[in-house]
This record gives structure tokens, sequence and C-alpha cells, in this order.
């Protein structure tokens, strides 16, 4: 059985709402990778692509506009199809870090996504398994902090309401 990772021509498609950025990523990947791009403004229209143009490769950017570019990549690793998350945001290129996603930090160079784009089709389906365990541990590490967030508005929630009667018994006692 022939994996779609080593087919001969690369299918690449790109989840980018900024149209300049999805421009020149699509001329560049044509011109330096020899690539069939297809680009998709949303995280939506990037999974509706996936039932009719299969990739061999995804490029997510975090800031998508109808959804978080870390469930696209997750929804797209599901297909088996590796990504490569995209972002100028500092906080987002930390969480890739932390994580272990496989990341672009914009602006980056041609040769820093023809590298990247090689190593991870190489290594897809580590690839895949890495995305799909960072999406899992950052998925926790968000629940847990808004567990802690819960507590904290609830025990401040507490403490206000014990200040309130406190008070109204002054208040009463007055």
């Amino acid at each position: 059985m022939k994996s779609r990772h080593c087919v001969t021509r690369l299918r690449i498609l790109i989840a980018e709402a900024d149209i300049h950025v999805a421009d020149v990523l699509i001329e560049e990947c044509e011109a330096a990778l020899g690539a069939d791009v297809v680009a998709a403004r949303s995280g939506g229209g990037a999974l509706q692509a996936l039932s009719w143009f299969p990739p061999t490769l995804a490029l997510v950017d975090l800031m998508l506009p109808d959804m978080c570019g870390f469930e696209v990549a997750r929804c797209v690793a599901n297909y088996e199809v590796p990504t490569i998350l995209m972002s100028g945001h500092p906080t987002k290129m930390m969480l890739c870090e932390e994580y272990g996603f496989p990341h672009l930090c914009k602006p980056f160079s041609i040769s820093q996504l023809t590298n990247l784009t090689t190593k991870v089709i190489r290594e897809a389906e580590y690839s895949i398994a890495q995305l799909q365990w960072s999406y899992v541990r950052l998925q926790a590490a968000l629940e847990a902090s808004g567990r802690i967030v819960d507590a904290a508005r609830k025990s401040s929630k507490a403490s206000a309401e014990a200040r309130a009667c406190g008070r109204m018994n002054q208040f009463v006692r007055g």
C-alpha cells in the first residue's frame, strides 16, 4: 500500500485569512516546492477543501477568523495530513514551542518553509502523532487553567458575599 506522503507531486492546503500572505505562500509553494496548492481564508473552508483536495501537507495560520488554528490542525491531522502551523503572534509561537507543534514564525524565509516542509513530510507519521499529542497536552492545560479561573471566580464571589453579609450585620447592629 502506497502512502499519500510518498506521492511524486506535493499537494499543499493553506489556511490563511490574509489574502496577500496566502498569495505569496501559493506562489512560493508552487515555485520552490513544485506543489499543487489550494488556499482557504478560514478554518471551515480548509476543512471543506479536505474532501475534494486531499493534501500531502497543510499550512495553517493560527489566527483564522472562524476557528482556532490549533483546532484546524487537529482536524487535519485526523485525516492523517501533517501540518505546519504559522503565526507572527508571540504568545501563539510560545504555545507552539512549549507543546511541540511543527511551526513557522512569521515572517519566515522560503528556505525555512522548504526545510520544514521536507522534514515534516519525510517524518509524516511521526509529525501527525506529534501534532495530535501536542493538541491533547494543550487542551489539558487550557482545561486546567479554566478550572483554576472558575475556582478563583467562585472564591472571589464567596468572599464578596461574605464581605457583604458582614457589612449587612454591622448595619443591622448599628
